[in-house]
């Protein structure tokens, strides 16, 4: 397929604890700015499909249960 001819590339972050033998190297601190730096990337906005303040979430969350035309992803704001 396309991952492969296209040479396509995927980068992840370890969300969880790290082998010992990399602490040191990879620290919560790196990979958190590694992540964020990622995300940088303008391409990853077009998977944000609203936003929508906290306390209107459970609204959201019922909606989007009852349809599948929601959306990939939406920001909470936690204002």
């Amino acid at each position: 397929g396309a991952f492969h001819s296209r040479r396509l590339s995927l980068c992840s972050s370890q969300v969880g604890t790290v082998p010992a033998g990399r602490r040191q190297r990879w620290s919560r601190r790196r990979r958190l700015a590694l992540a964020l730096s990622l995300l940088r990337d303008p391409v990853f906005d077009l998977l944000l499909s609203g936003e929508i303040d906290f306390s209107a979430l459970p609204e959201l969350m019922a909606r989007l249960a009852a349809s599948s035309t929601g959306g990939l992803c939406h920001t909470v704001r936690y204002d």
